[in-house]
């Protein structure tokens, strides 16, 4: 397995367990956040605080119910890792399911950038409305 593929699964596995301090290692001070749509989350997010921030207000959003699903596929280069995901969530007892392309950028072995591109943008702008 590619060396960048293994670290945003080591990410991923912090972050996914609440762990933001661990999940936080892996950033690089600068770290940036872009989230497409057109939704109270899209924008982006300048620095650690602001990049949990973000996934803090998806949390809160969902009640807790937004999960990665699945992971379609993935791949890099020496420095981005891409993933194609399924992500689900539930939000005032409608269950939303949706795909994103996930790219992550790297500055050495810390993570400087994500991008997050909607697969299915009508969904996840009524999702975070």
């Amino acid at each position: 397995m590619d060396n960048l593929i293994a670290l945003v699964h080591q990410y991923q596995a912090a972050a996914y367990s609440g762990d933001v301090a661990a999940a936080g290692e892996f950033l690089s001070d600068q770290v940036t956040l872009t989230l497409a749509g057109n939704n109270q989350l899209s924008g982006v997010y300048l620095g650690g605080d602001a990049f949990f921030g973000a996934f803090g207000r998806m949390m809160e959003i969902t009640a807790g119910t937004y999960r990665l699903a699945q992971e379609y596929d993935s791949f890099s280069s020496p420095t981005r890792a891409v993933f194609l995901v399924q992500e689900q969530a539930t939000r005032d007892g409608h269950d939303y399911v949706y795909d994103r392309v996930v790219e992550f950028i790297f500055d050495g072995p810390r993570i400087l950038a994500v991008r997050v591109y909607e697969g299915n943008p009508e969904v996840v702008d009524v999702l975070f409305k």
